[in-house]
C-alpha cells in the first residue's frame, strides 16, 4: 500500500473508498513502524473525506504500540500534508485527544501532546479558544490535559493568556502551577557546539 501514493489516480482512488475499505487500509498501516511522507499522503487523502477516522487511526497506533516492534513510532514527530488537513478542525482535534487522555497519563505529553503539536506547529487561535473553554468549564483532569498540551509549545507567547487563565483556576499551592512554570520556561531541544 506504501507505493499507492505514487499513482496519478491515487487521490481519486482513496477519495472513493468505503468506510469498510478505509478500515482495511488503516489495518494494513497499523504495524508500519513510522508514518513517512508516503503514508502521510495516503492518510491525507482519507482525511479529506473522513477526518475523524484518521484521529481514530492514531489512537489505535498508540494502543498497538505496546505490542509493536522495536523502533515503532506510533505518533510522528512531523506531518506533511496531513497536518494541514487535520488542522482545519481544531474542535475535532481537541475532542479526539481529550477522549484519549486519562488523569495521571504521564506519557500524554509525548503522545497526544506531540500529535497536536505536529498538526498545529504554532499555537493557533482556534485551538486556544477550544482549550480556554475546557479550562473555564473543566474538572481537574481537563486542566491536566490542557497542561500536557501546553508543554509541547515551549512557552510560545501565544500560550501565555491560556496559562494565566489556568493559574486563575488553580488553588495557590497546586502542583500544577509548577508544571505550568515548566511549560513557560521550556525552550525545546538545544543542539550544536557548547
Amino acid at each position: 500500500i506504501d507505493d499507492a501514493c505514487f499513482f496519478t489516480e491515487s487521490k481519486i482512488f482513496f477519495s472513493n473508498l468505503t468506510d469498510k475499505v478505509i478500515g482495511s487500509v488503516f489495518e494494513s498501516l497499523l504495524n508500519i513502524a513510522k508514518i513517512d511522507f508516503h503514508i502521510d499522503r495516503i492518510l491525507s487523502y482519507i482525511a479529506e473525506i473522513n477526518t475523524a477516522s484518521v484521529w481514530d487511526f492514531f489512537e489505535k497506533r498508540l494502543q498497538n504500540k505496546r505490542d509493536a516492534q522495536v523502533g515503532y513510532e506510533a505518533i510522528p514527530y512531523n506531518l506533511y500534508g496531513l497536518g494541514k488537513i487535520l488542522a482545519k478542525d481544531a474542535d475535532l482535534a481537541i475532542a479526539s485527544l481529550r477522549r484519549w487522555y486519562h488523569l495521571g497519563d504521564l506519557m500524554f505529553e509525548f503522545t497526544g501532546g506531540r500529535l497536536i503539536h505536529a498538526v498545529f506547529s504554532k499555537f493557533s487561535l482556534d485551538m486556544g479558544i477550544k482549550l480556554e473553554q475546557i479550562v473555564k468549564d473543566g474538572l481537574d483532569e481537563d486542566l491536566e490535559f490542557v497542561i500536557h498540551i501546553l508543554r509541547n509549545y515551549h512557552g510560545e507567547p501565544a500560550t501565555h493568556e491560556l496559562v494565566k487563565k489556568l493559574i486563575d483556576r488553580l488553588p495557590e499551592n497546586d502542583s500544577k502551577i509548577e508544571q505550568l512554570s515548566i511549560s513557560l520556561d521550556n525552550t525545546g531541544v538545544v543542539c550544536g557546539k557548547f
